[in-house]
């Protein structure tokens, strides 16, 4: 799924009903590290939940030519 920039947030409200972002519920207003950050699932949902700040790290050279090269178009 193509996430596009949305005002509202919608797009990525089907990220606070999953159960692997619990740590966002537990933790507001945060500073995000996300270490592997790959195609940026979880940059996404700290930002549906509004955390103060989100970081991505990504070491893998495969992942980073991906979405810098090969999908670009569709990373951003």
């Amino acid at each position: 799924m193509l996430t596009a920039p949305d005002p509202e947030g919608v797009y990525l409200d089907h990220l606070r009903y999953d159960v692997t972002n619990v740590a966002h519920y537990v933790r507001t207003n945060s500073d995000v590290l996300v270490i592997g950050a790959g195609g940026g699932r979880d940059i996404l949902s700290a930002l549906a939940f509004g955390q103060k700040s989100a970081r991505g790290v990504e070491i893998n050279p495969a992942i980073l030519q991906a979405l810098n090269g090969d999908y670009a178009e569709c990373s951003g």
